[in-house]
């Protein structure tokens, strides 16, 4: 037999319990008689603590708890230091950023370059020119576009604009504070 928890019997003291949960709250309490017991017990409590008149607390208790807790509580973190720039570490990240970019211009180029000679151009003059090939013809369109793509200076492009973007990034990360934009 599953008795009720105490939750269900702290309610049902309470009358906080709905008419379904205590209609099965009074057919379990009238066979058993460890779940009554508990429930005049809870009962019981309630009335005494009912019947307790309500004591403030002393003025002095906040400041005393605080007193016993301060020992165990937390150093406050000390003040960050100030940070030297290092102007070296900074022009050596610059001119790596600077790199990248540059390294990110010609490979932008020659993606734009192989773009044009497998025929990206000549297909969006033709698609320019002639809107309705892609509705009548989307699928073939599309895998035209994709044959004239050149992947692998694409790819090679955004990795090194990925790194040139960190390494930028690292760069104004070097710099003083007050240097800063």
């Amino acid at each position: 037999m599953r008795h009720l928890t105490p939750d269900i019997l702290d309610a049902y003291a309470e009358g906080l319990l709905t008419p379904a949960e205590r209609a099965v709250a009074d057919t379990h309490l009238a066979v058993c008689d460890r779940c009554r017991l508990a429930l005049v017990s809870l009962a019981q409590m309630g009335d005494l603590l009912r019947m307790q008149t309500a004591v403030a607390p002393p003025p002095e208790l906040a400041a005393t708890i605080i007193a016993r807790l301060e020992p165990t509580l937390p150093l406050p973190e000390a003040a960050p230091r100030a940070v030297k720039p290092n102007w070296a570490l900074s022009l050596w990240n610059g001119l790596e950023a600077v790199a990248a970019w540059l390294l990110l211009i010609i490979l932008g180029g020659e993606t734009v370059l192989a773009a044009y000679r497998s025929g990206l151009g000549e297909l969006a003059a033709l698609i320019q020119s002639q809107p309705e090939i892609l509705v009548t013809y989307p699928t073939e369109a599309f895998y035209a576009v994709v044959e004239a793509l050149p992947i692998i200076e694409l790819s090679l492009t955004l990795a090194v604009l990925v790194v040139a973007v960190w390494l930028m990034q690292r760069f104004v990360a070097t710099l003083p504070l007050g240097s800063r934009a």
